[in-house]
């Protein structure tokens, strides 16, 4: 998102304001993601592999809950 901001002195600054660094909390964690997206491509399981199924029981136990389903989006 750019904002005008008005200095008084009728220079006007285009000035982005950034609300989430995706791209630093991607390099944070880089190593983990290409070893995730690697064990992803090599089963082949895009839809409903052994993931999903650990991110469940991982909101399970989080939130106390019996079942957690998970949706897209």
């Amino acid at each position: 998102m750019k904002e005008k901001i008005d200095r008084g002195d009728n220079k006007e600054k285009n000035t982005a304001i950034q609300f989430v660094n995706l791209a630093a909390q991607q390099n944070a964690i880089r190593p983990q993601l290409e070893e995730n997206i690697q064990k992803v491509l090599q089963h082949g399981q895009y839809i409903m592999g052994p993931e999903v199924r650990q991110l469940e029981q991982n909101l399970e136990s989080f939130t106390g809950a019996k079942h957690a389903i998970s949706c897209s989006n």
